[in-house]
C-alpha cells in the first residue's frame, strides 16, 4: 500500500495505529487498509466544517446587527472560495467509493462493502454541509447588501425632508430679496415678524409631517 502525502510524513500514524490495534480487520489486507486511509481523510474534513460553521455564524449576527465592515464582506468572499474548492476536492472521493464497491475491481474484498457504503455516506454528508455553509454565506451577502440599501433610503429620507423644509426659507427670501420698488408688503410695520412666524410655521408644520411619517 503506497500513499503520496503532502506535508508532514506522520500524517498518518494515526492510521497505522489504528490498523494494528483491530489484527482481525487488519486480516482482510490492503481492503482494510484502503479503508481506514479514507476514512481518516473524510473524518478531518468535520473540524474544518465545524470551524468554518461557527465563523460563518459569526459572519451573519455581524450582519443582523449592522457591524459589517469591508473586512466581513471580503471575508465572506473568501470562505466561499474556500467551500468550492473544499467541495471539489470531497466530491470525487464518492465515485471513489462508487468504483471501489464495484465487482468488477478485484483488489478490494467486497466484505468490506459496507464499511466503504458507510465512508460514502459521511462524504454526502461533507458535501451537503459545504452547500447550506455556502448557501448560508450567499443570503448573509444578500441580507448585507438588502440592510445597506435600506440604510441608504434612511438616509435619502431624511436628506429630502430637510431639503424640503429648508426650502421654505430660501423660496420666501428670494422672493422678498427681489429689488421691485413696488412691493407692499416692505412697507408694512409687522412685516418682518409675520415673515418670520410664517417661515416657522410652515417649518414646523413640515417637520412634524415628515416625522409622524418615519423621514425624520
Amino acid at each position: 500500500m503506497v500513499t503520496v502525502r503532502h506535508g508532514s510524513t506522520t500524517a498518518y500514524r494515526e492510521v497505522r495505529a489504528r490498523c494494528e490495534g483491530v489484527p482481525k480487520m487488519l486480516e482482510k489486507g490492503e481492503s482494510f487498509v484502503v479503508y481506514s486511509i479514507i476514512d481518516f481523510i473524510v473524518d478531518n474534513y468535520f473540524p474544518v466544517i465545524h470551524q468554518i460553521e461557527a465563523e460563518a455564524d459569526a459572519l451573519e449576527e455581524e450582519v443582523f446587527s449592522h457591524r459589517t465592515d469591508k473586512t466581513d464582506v471580503e471575508r465572506i468572499y473568501e470562505l466561499r472560495h474556500e467551500l468550492l474548492l473544499m467541495r471539489r476536492a470531497v466530491q470525487p472521493l464518492q465515485e471513489v467509493c462508487n468504483r471501489i464497491m464495484r465487482f468488477d475491481v478485484p483488489l478490494i474484498d467486497h466484505a468490506m462493502n459496507d464499511y466503504f457504503r458507510d465512508i460514502q455516506d459521511h462524504v454526502i454528508q461533507v458535501v451537503e454541509s459545504i452547500d447550506n455553509l455556502r448557501d448560508l454565506l450567499a443570503s448573509a451577502l444578500e441580507a448585507n447588501m438588502l440592510l445597506l440599501s435600506l440604510a441608504q433610503n434612511d438616509v435619502t429620507k431624511k436628506l429630502t425632508g430637510w431639503a424640503a423644509i429648508l426650502s421654505i426659507p430660501l423660496a420666501i427670501a428670494s422672493v422678498y430679496g427681489m429689488n421691485f420698488k413696488n412691493m407692499p408688503e416692505l412697507d408694512t410695520s409687522y412685516g418682518y415678524p409675520i415673515t418670520m412666524a410664517v417661515i416657522l410655521g410652515l417649518c414646523c408644520l413640515l417637520f412634524y409631517r415628515f416625522r409622524r411619517a418615519g423621514w425624520l
